[in-house]
């Protein structure tokens, strides 16, 4: 079947967001994870998957705010020759909002994060201190 990818969910309040910082964030993922990995560490069988997916999906379409975050790191991209070279940048192109994808720059030195936000969220990205510190808004591709 090839590989299956994990996926799991952190939910969040809406009176919690107004009162969460990043590091309170970050510990709930990590949490999500370690959890994740305790209970499908040694495989697990189509019918949890199934069932996985349906949850999964229930929890996608209530009337909520979802944000989701997919991780392309460590994936080869800029490692792949189809005959004409090695290319310049990878990007994904995914038509989901409010979803974010990591992937390693082409040196390996960074990670590239792309953004499908609405305006009103972007703008708060785009002029959060604490993230410039660490991060270019669009920078040069090559």
């Amino acid at each position: 079947m090839g590989n299956l990818v994990g996926v799991f969910t952190v939910k969040a309040e809406a009176r919690e967001v107004v009162d969460i910082d990043v590091q309170s964030l970050v510990t709930k993922l990590e949490e999500g994870v370690e959890e994740f990995k305790a209970k499908y560490g040694n495989g697990v069988s189509g019918v949890e998957v199934c069932q996985f997916f349906k949850e999964f999906g229930n929890f996608m379409t209530r009337d909520a705010d979802n944000y989701n975050c997919s991780s392309w790191c460590r994936f080869p991209f800029y490692e792949t020759n189809f005959g004409w070279g090695k290319p310049l940048w990878v990007c994904q192109c995914i038509g989901v909002k409010n979803l974010f994808v990591l992937m390693d720059t082409r040196d390996g030195d960074g990670v590239e994060a792309s953004l499908t936000f609405n305006e009103e969220v972007m703008a708060v990205f785009e002029t959060n201190e604490n993230l410039l510190a660490y991060a270019s808004v669009n920078p040069a591709v090559i």
